[in-house]
C-alpha cells in the first residue's frame, strides 16, 4: 500500500513539474490589431525619433538635421521630405553604437543635393545650437520651427509630444479592389509593402504563416462573403523586434507570372498610405484607381474578428456542402483541402474560436460548420484529416463534455498543459481516496 501511494504521489508530483514548465514557456497568444499609437521620449538615442512641425517653412526644401555632441562624433540624418500628419515631419536620429546625441541644427536643405556627400554645401537656412535634453528632461520629442528669415530658422518655445501611429505586425490586414475592380484583372496577384519602422531603416513585404513561420507571401483572397475583391495577408514581422509598428504601406498588383513579393514584375502600384490619427484602428486599403490613388479606410470600416470567422463558417458551408448519407462521401479531397487552407489563414486567436465552437445545425455560422465538420470526421469516419485538430479536446461529434476551462487562444502548448493538470487532479484525487480509505480502516 505504501509503495502504490508512493508511486502515485511521484507521478503526481512529476506531472505538476511538467505542467508548471509548459505553462511557463507558453507565451499568450494575443489579438494583435491595428490600434497602434506609440510616444518616443528619451530623444537623444541612436535611431530615436525627432519630430519637427511647421513644415509650411519647407515646401520649397527638404529638412535634415545635424546631430553632433561634446565629443567629436558628428552626423546629418536623411534627408526629410516625409511628413508624418499634417505639418509635422519624422526625423530618425543616426546610428552610432553606444553613441548618444546631445545637440542638433535643423536644417532647410537643397532638394538636389544629399547631406551624405554635399554636407553643409546643401544648407540654405538653419537654426542656432538646440539642446537634445531641453527635449528630453520633459519626455517631450517635438520642436516647431516658427518661421524662416533669409538663411535663418526660428524656433518657437512651445513643445510638445508626436504620437506616431501604424499597424502592428502580424495583425491580419485586407485589400479591397472592390472600388476599382480593374485591378483585379488577368490573373494580377498582389502584396503589400510596409515600410517607415521604428528604429531601423527596415522595411518588408506582406506575409503569410507558412509551416511553422512568418514568411514573404502575396494575398490571398478571402472566401465566404459577398465582396469579390477582397484579399488578406499578415502585417510582416521581424525577428529582431515582433512588436514592431509600421507606419506606411504600398499597395503592389503583379503580373502572373511573379512568384514572389518584390519589385520585379510590378504592374501598378499606390503611393505611400500613412497610418493618422483617424484610420489607425482601421485594417483596411482600398484603391481608388490605377496608380497612386489608394487609402487607408477609416477605423469603422474594419473587418472584426467576429466578422472574419463568419467569412470562415459561410466558406466552409459553401464548400463542403453536403455531410454524406450512408457510406458516400460526397466532399472531395479538394474540397476538403481547401477549407483547410482557409483555416490556416485565419489568425491564431480565431482558429482557438474554430477548435473550441459547439457543434450546432442552429446556431451560428461556424458552429453549423463545425456540426457539419464533426460528422464527417468523427460521426462518419470519412477519410478526411482532422486538420482543426477538434478530437484533442476529447469531444469528437459530441461537444457535451467540452471543459469551460478551455479559451478563445488555446495552442498546442496550452492543450498538453490542460491535459497534464486534469491528469494530476485526477491522480491526486485518487491518493486522497485511497489515504482517506486506509484512515477509516484503521479507526474499526
Amino acid at each position: 500500500m505504501k509503495k502504490s501511494i508512493r508511486t502515485l504521489f511521484a507521478s503526481t508530483l512529476l506531472l505538476g513539474v511538467i505542467g508548471l514548465a509548459a505553462s511557463l514557456n507558453t507565451k499568450p497568444v494575443t489579438d494583435v490589431k491595428a490600434d497602434s499609437a506609440r510616444t518616443y521620449p528619451g530623444v537623444g538615442n541612436s535611431c530615436d525619433l525627432l519630430f519637427i512641425n511647421g513644415g509650411g517653412n519647407f515646401n520649397d526644401a527638404d529638412l535634415a538635421v545635424y546631430f553632433f555632441n561634446s565629443g567629436s562624433d558628428n552626423a546629418w540624418s536623411d534627408k526629410v521630405s516625409y511628413r508624418v500628419e499634417g505639418d509635422t515631419f519624422r526625423v530618425m536620429l543616426p546610428y552610432r553604437a553606444s553613441e548618444n546625441w546631445s545637440k542638433y541644427i535643423v536644417c532647410k536643405y537643397d532638394r538636389n543635393k544629399n547631406p551624405a556627400y554635399d554636407g553643409w554645401g546643401g544648407v540654405l537656412a538653419q537654426t542656432a545650437d538646440l539642446e537634445l535634453s531641453a527635449l528630453r528632461a520633459y519626455g517631450q520629442n517635438t520642436i516647431t520651427i516658427s518661421g524662416c528669415s533669409g538663411t535663418t530658422l526660428s524656433v518657437s518655445e512651445v513643445k510638445g509630444i508626436t504620437y506616431y501611429y501604424g499597424i502592428r505586425a502580424e495583425s491580419h490586414v485586407y485589400l479591397d479592389l472592390s472600388q476599382f475592380p480593374n485591378w483585379d484583372t488577368d490573373n494580377a496577384k498582389f502584396a503589400l509593402f510596409f515600410t517607415y519602422p521604428d528604429y531601423t531603416n527596415e522595411s518588408r513585404w506582406s506575409q503569410a504563416y507558412i509551416n511553422g513561420s512568418y514568411q514573404p507571401s502575396f494575398l490571398w483572397k478571402v472566401e465566404g462573403q459577398s465582396n469579390e475583391h477582397l484579399y488578406e495577408g499578415i502585417v510582416p514581422s521581424l525577428s529582431t523586434n515582433g512588436d514592431r509598428i509600421w507606419n506606411m504601406v504600398i499597395a503592389v498588383r503583379y503580373n502572373s507570372i511573379a512568384t514572389a513579393p518584390g519589385w520585379d514584375n510590378e504592374w501598378n502600384r499606390t503611393q505611400d498610405l500613412s497610418f493618422n490619427s483617424t484610420n489607425h484602428q482601421s485594417n483596411i486599403i482600398r484603391v481608388n484607381g490605377w496608380n497612386s490613388d489608394g487609402e487607408i479606410l477609416d477605423q469603422q470600416y474594419r473587418i472584426a474578428d467576429d466578422t472574419r470567422l463568419g467569412f470562415f463558417g459561410q466558406h466552409f458551408l459553401d464548400t463542403v456542402t453536403c455531410s454524406g448519407t450512408g457510406n458516400s462521401d460526397t466532399t472531395t479531397s479538394a474540397e476538403w483541402n481547401n477549407v483547410k487552407v482557409a483555416y490556416n489563414h485565419l489568425n491564431r486567436v480565431l482558429q482557438g474560436d474554430v477548435w473550441t465552437a459547439t457543434a450546432n445545425v442552429n446556431g451560428t455560422l461556424v458552429e453549423q460548420a463545425m456540426a457539419r465538420y464533426d460528422y464527417i470526421v468523427f460521426y462518419k469516419g470519412y477519410d478526411h484529416e482532422d486538420f482543426i485538430n477538434r478530437q484533442a479536446d476529447g469531444s469528437g461529434a459530441d461537444h457535451s463534455i467540452s471543459s469551460p476551462i478551455v479559451v478563445n487562444n488555446i495552442e498546442d502548448n496550452d492543450r498538453l498543459t490542460l491535459i497534464i493538470i486534469l491528469a494530476s487532479m485526477m491522480t491526486l484525487s485518487a491518493i486522497t481516496l485511497i489515504v482517506l480509505k486506509k484512515y477509516k480502516s484503521r479507526r474499526r
